[in-house]
């Protein structure tokens, strides 16, 4: 195994299964099954002669040309058009990762309205999908404002397990049409490509003021399925690059 991948497998731990190693400076790593909605990429710190993919059990038999191609399909997931750009400081990273940490959830939400950007950070296997919540339960939801900037409007969750893996770092976060978020990290030079689980957490807030005095929140009656395939949705395109990583 080339000192580069060795080098990578070592930086980004267990949750990376596969490297590759894009001649001379670039490189694309691959989450193990379980974080298979995330690659990172990034440049390499020294140039490397060769290119080449890499296993966690050593190298592939591909051809450069075959890691050229792998390499250009990553890259095309970033260059399918933003629906929304806004960016996150070190001190709200952290923010976020502590709350998912503490309240044990399972997804990230990133979304705007009219009155700036916010982010829902929840645990769907707390929601009842009933019509009202069963008062023995708790229901896990945190919701906090980012930015009161002007923005288009856009939504796209993330799994948390893997948005855990990002390393402290403020970031650039763009959210692709094509299902895909891209996080820039300012300090490390890393692109988090994350995929959309297109999936919202079942709940709506009272827009009557009477109503709402005596409560804030209820949940849709017919969420159920919308949680039962959150964790298996995924973008064509994303999951091409993937197959192509396997095979």
């Amino acid at each position: 195994m080339s000192i580069a991948a060795q080098s990578l497998f070592t930086r980004f731990g267990a949750f990376v299964t596969h490297v590759l190693i894009q001649a001379p400076d670039q490189f694309v790593a691959f989450g193990s099954p379980g974080f298979d909605d995330l690659i990172i990429r990034g440049s390499l710190a020294t140039r490397s002669k060769k290119s080449g993919l890499f296993s966690t059990h050593g190298p592939s038999a591909d051809s450069p040309e075959r890691c050229q191609e792998l390499f250009d399909m990553v890259r095309d997931l970033t260059d399918q058009g933003s629906a929304g750009t806004f960016n996150l400081t070190v001190a709200q990273m952290k923010n976020i990762q502590q709350c998912v940490q503490k309240i044990d959830a399972t997804h990230v939400r990133f979304h705007s309205a009219r009155n700036g950007i916010h982010v829902s950070i929840f645990d769907f296997r707390r929601f009842e999908y009933e019509s009202r919540i069963v008062r023995s339960k708790e229901v896990r939801l945190v919701l906090d404002t980012l930015s009161k900037q002007d923005a288009y409007v856009f939504s796209a969750t993330l799994i948390a397990s893997s948005f855990q893996k990002l390393f402290a770092d403020s970031y650039s976060v763009s959210i692709g049409r094509n299902g895909v978020v891209k996080m820039s990290a300012s300090k490390s030079d890393l692109d988090y490509l994350i995929r959309d689980q297109d999936y919202i957490e079942p709940v709506c807030f009272s827009a009557n003021e009477q109503f709402a005095s005596e409560i804030s929140l209820w949940l849709h009656s017919k969420s159920g399925e919308q949680v039962i395939h959150t964790s298996q949705q995924q973008d064509p395109q994303l999951e091409s690059v993937l197959e192509s990583v396997g095979s």
